[in-house]
């Protein structure tokens, strides 16, 4: 059993007999070196949560956003941008009541629309479906822009993109300014329905957007 990285927190799982939880902990990967290391941060971070994505939207700031915040047992729509030149974490709050704002979700996908030859870059963050609280799937899509700081719904999705979590997806860029998202698998119905995991409905649905 280690100790956590100086900062963070921990929270225990009430129904774990083995003492599991989660952290807020961050730790990096070297590919050449092969060794991991533990990155002082400064800042707002993440509070301990599940079912978030962590994105990097440009060539030195990552995306935190949503998952289940552990210490209030809540899906929600939290947003923490991670500068990692730096290693500073920061906030994104709703600059009012009638700021358009996704609503909080868990075990969706998110990728960044960030394309480095358009001219000049504009770093965006795409949000795509999940799993809402009480167990309901979502099917939305939401963009952040990162550097004007505000969410935009993204309409007219086609028939053939269904309400889902726990997919996947990814973005071909096709031009500085036109690109296309790619979702495949994840489950259509809210888990609460059914007595074990094995027995969720996945889907093996590829669709383009």
């Amino acid at each position: 059993t280690g100790s956590l990285q100086p900062g963070s927190k921990f929270v225990q799982d009430k129904q774990s007999k083995d003492g599991d939880g989660w952290s807020n902990e961050i730790h990096c990967f070297d590919i050449p070196s092969g060794l991991w290391t533990v990155p002082p941060t400064t800042g707002q971070g993440p509070p301990p949560a599940s079912g978030f994505t962590f994105t990097r939207v440009d060539l030195v700031r990552a995306v935190f956003f949503g998952g289940v915040n552990a210490e209030i047992m809540r899906s929600v729509a939290d947003v923490f941008i991670l500068n990692f030149e730096i290693w500073h974490w920061t906030a994104l709050l709703p600059a009012g009541p009638s700021q358009l704002w996704p609503v909080g979700r868990c075990f969706h996908t998110a990728f960044s629309l960030y394309d480095p030859d358009s001219n000049p870059p504009h770093p965006c963050l795409a949000v795509a479906a999940g799993m809402a609280g009480g167990g309901t799937p979502l099917r939305d899509m939401w963009a952040l822009s990162i550097d004007e700081q505000y969410w935009e719904e993204i309409p007219l999705l086609p028939p053939s993109f269904t309400a889902r979590w726990w997919h996947t997806g990814g973005v071909i860029h096709r031009s500085a300014s036109q690109a296309t998202a790619v979702f495949f698998g994840g489950c259509p119905q809210n888990p609460a329905k059914y007595a074990s995991a094995d027995d969720w409905p996945c889907m093996a649905q590829t669709t383009a957007v």
